[in-house]
């Protein structure tokens, strides 16, 4: 996602939940909101469901992707430390 800026970003992840419409103005409002992607990522289901056009769908799965992203990371982690334990090498 090199190259993208923070509302294409978010226009990629809100298009999973609201498929056949403009994301965009979503985008930059919830950015707005909440001054950042991080922001956004970190905002509570409460918090999100406050923005005009954010439903139930939306607010969880943006609710979700941090914690989702930190546990594939622990996951990653532990994966190298085991490997580490049985002397593989890190790929």
């Amino acid at each position: 996602l090199d190259g993208f800026a923070d509302h294409e970003v978010l226009e990629l992840v809100l298009f999973d939940c609201i498929p056949n419409g403009n994301v965009n103005p979503l985008a930059h409002e919830l950015l707005d909101t909440f001054g950042s992607l991080h922001g956004v990522l970190e905002a509570r289901m409460d918090q999100l469901l406050a923005v005009k056009g954010v439903g139930e769908r939306t607010a969880a799965h943006l609710a979700t992707l941090l914690p989702l992203c930190f546990m594939r990371l622990a996951l990653m982690a532990s994966e190298l430390v085991r490997k580490k334990k049985k002397g593989v090498p890190a790929a």
